[in-house]
């Protein structure tokens, strides 16, 4: 049911949103899909709300049936009601900024989500006139740096100036406040100097966890420019939002929806550039999906004899089909694997001929899914990819275009 009629018949349910799920070993983490939901949950546990202090809860021991990630599900008021009455429901304050409240559902059988929801995906633009001026040009001596911030992903393109572009600024959902600093301080000089676009893949945590963590004063200190998807799945990203776009002001943060999506069967969300085509660093947009790991932002990074493609979350197919197209000159090419060598869809990366394919770089850490996944990397080196991983390198990979 669409969510604007659920809510009419149910305006009493919670609607929350599936940011990560893990069956094996029972744990799922959700947000509210807005303030409203948030103060809606806040009013039955009793607690002021805070906006500063994190929102996500993370069911342990759930045996419930199974839900799914980018999924909105309503939550019954009896089912909080239950928690607090059976004490279930702590208020966690381990140090994070992303987890507010732990529920183990251990010695509990209770149902815990109601009926999904349908959500409109948003705002329709026409892929053949809405294009972003958004200056992404390089100088020479052109490097790419994949951050070793465990299972996240924060990358930078770098030039003998400083850098340029920062792409994702994430790390591992279980990241204290302090490793976060750190990340963020070891970057902060560099960041003050360079004052790089930021550009956000899509609202994923492991890509924007670090963003957390910095003030409006930071944030307006280290970024000259905000790139991101329109859409803002939950409260963490709704506000996260909201803060850079006070730091930074409205000008400089462009919010881009999806293309619409042509209506043709079985074919994955269509990447297309919408910044010169000729700049050394390309932005591309993604048609609509359900899905935000497919319907994201990319970027490729090129010079004269090397090329490089900075992925996100979206699949090989996506990559290779409008992206690795476009970059069809002699050169040798580097890929930023993937979803973090997890599930990318079928292994579909074409070589064109004048290319040559050199490093694959995983950002990878220790996490529950699996990542990376034996298969992709034997694909990965079956195509002529030398892998390279930062869980085993343990620092920064820089590849120098």
């Amino acid at each position: 049911m669409d969510i604007f009629y659920y809510k009419q018949k149910h305006p009493e349910h919670i609607l929350v949103y599936i940011e990560e799920v893990d069956l094996s070993k029972g744990i799922v983490i959700f947000d509210f899909i807005d303030l409203g939901e948030y103060l809606s949950f806040l009013s039955l546990v009793g607690t002021v709300a805070d906006l500063d202090e994190p929102s996500m809860i993370v069911l342990d021991n759930y045996r419930g049936k199974r839900v799914l990630e980018n999924t909105v599900y309503a939550i019954v008021p009896e089912t909080i009601g239950s928690w607090i009455a059976q004490g279930l429901l702590n208020h966690y304050r381990n140090d994070s900024y992303l987890v507010g409240y732990r529920v183990n559902l251990q010695k509990t059988n209770d149902k815990v989500f109601d009926s999904s929801v349908t959500v409109s995906i948003g705002e329709k633009i026409d892929q053949r006139t809405k294009y972003y001026d958004i200056s992404l040009n390089c100088t020479k001596n052109v490097t790419v740096k994949v951050r070793d911030v465990k299972q996240g992903s924060w990358n930078e393109v770098c030039s003998k100036d400083g850098v340029l572009v920062v792409f994702d600024a994430g790390t591992c959902t279980n990241a204290s406040k302090s490793d976060i600093k750190q990340l963020i301080d070891s970057r902060a000089e560099t960041y003050e100097l360079s004052k790089p676009i930021l550009i956000l893949s899509h609202w994923d945590k492991d890509h924007y966890h670090c963003l957390l963590g910095m003030s409006k004063s930071q944030l307006a200190t280290y970024f000259r420019s905000f790139v991101c998807r329109d859409a803002l799945p939950n409260i963490t990203s709704q506000n996260l939002f909201n803060k850079i776009t006070s730091a930074l002001g409205n000008a400089k943060v462009f919010s881009i929806p999806a293309f619409q999506k042509p209506k043709r069967r079985n074919i994955s969300p269509k990447f297309i550039s919408i910044t010169d085509r000729a700049a050394q660093v390309v932005l591309y947009n993604a048609e609509q999906s359900k899905n935000r790991n497919i319907s994201g932002l990319a970027i490729s990074v090129k010079t004269a004899n090397n090329a490089m493609i900075l992925s996100g979350d979206a699949l090989y197919e996506q990559l290779s089909r409008d992206i690795l197209v476009e970059l069809n000159f002699q050169h040798t090419h580097h890929l930023l694997v993937p979803h973090h060598g997890g599930e990318a869809g079928v292994f579909k990366y074409a070589k064109p001929i004048k290319i040559s394919f050199a490093n694959a770089i995983v950002s990878v850490g220790k996490n529950p899914h699996g990542h990376p996944s034996e298969k992709n990397i034997e694909s990965l080196r079956t195509a002529g990819f030398h892998v390279r991983q930062t869980n085993i390198e343990k620092e920064d990979i820089v590849i120098e275009l």
